[in-house]
């Protein structure tokens, strides 16, 4: 009977000993629980001038600061990387290159924070950095970004009837070009069975995607795209039309109007 009541007496201790502990403990390991929104200070397609410096930039930022170290992991074009912010902190910034071409396709995937899953993703959880050139005064500068990266003539170029390449008229070994406002071509009524397009010549390609960006004197960009570029490469690809009139505002000028093919 002692023998009873002295484990019966140990027991109890050893249970109020662990009840105690977790008491205790449960301050060190159990956050507030005030959910934590995370979003990116920009969404959708941002395009990055020249004048923004050598870096474009999107910020990640949060309703309130992070109590314990936080990990954020996001991907640029498809590659995953990740961001900590330390206790009390509220924004951390992902730089990307702001080279004229360049694209950064961001998207915030998760975030992780010691002891419990208190930070949630908000809606601004994707954003597309474009790098492009300066508006230009006097010319259209023409960007192209391609899904599969490799080297490339692109230009403004003279086709056909039949659709079959006859001259580049402005264009660079390269992804950027300009087409001045005082071309010295003649119309696109006049070159007509002939017409203008916006030529694609590439090496070997392993995705058919592209995106061209055309910025006009007052800033603002006009955007194509498709998915039909052959992968052999070296062809003359006419993916988007151009018709040239003169600009009844200034008989030196002339306007360029462009159209997806």
């Amino acid at each position: 009977m002692k023998i009873m009541l002295k484990k019966k007496y140990i027991s109890i201790l050893l249970t109020t000993l662990f009840i105690s502990c977790a008491v205790d403990d449960d301050p060190a390991v159990i956050p507030s629980g005030t959910v934590i929104t995370a979003s990116f200070d920009k969404s959708g397609d941002v395009f990055v001038f020249p004048s923004s410096g050598s870096e474009a930039t999107v910020s990640i930022i949060l309703s309130e600061a992070v109590e314990t170290t936080s990990q954020f992991n996001y991907t640029i074009n498809e590659e995953e990387k990740s961001i900590t912010l330390n206790a009390g902190e509220t924004t951390a910034e992902i730089v990307v290159p702001n080279q004229v071409g360049n694209v950064s396709s961001i998207i915030l995937t998760s975030a992780n924070t010691l002891y419990n899953n208190s930070i949630r993703l908000g809606a601004q959880t994707s954003v597309k950095l474009i790098s492009v050139p300066a508006a230009s005064d006097s010319a259209i500068n023409i960007v192209l970004s391609l899904n599969s990266p490799t080297d490339v003539f692109f230009s403004f170029a003279e086709f056909n009837s039949e659709g079959e390449w006859q001259q580049d008229i402005y264009g660079v070994l390269g992804t950027s070009f300009s087409i001045p406002l005082n071309a010295g071509i003649q119309n696109s009524v006049d070159l007509y069975p002939n017409y203008y397009a916006l030529d694609v010549f590439t090496d070997v390609l392993t995705e058919s995607g592209y995106t061209i960006y055309v910025v006009y004197p007052d800033s603002s960009v006009e955007i194509f795209s498709g998915n039909d570029l052959t992968l052999d490469g070296y062809t003359d690809q006419d993916v988007v039309w151009v018709n040239v009139e003169d600009d009844p505002n200034d008989p030196s000028n002339k306007l360029f109007t462009f159209t997806q093919n």
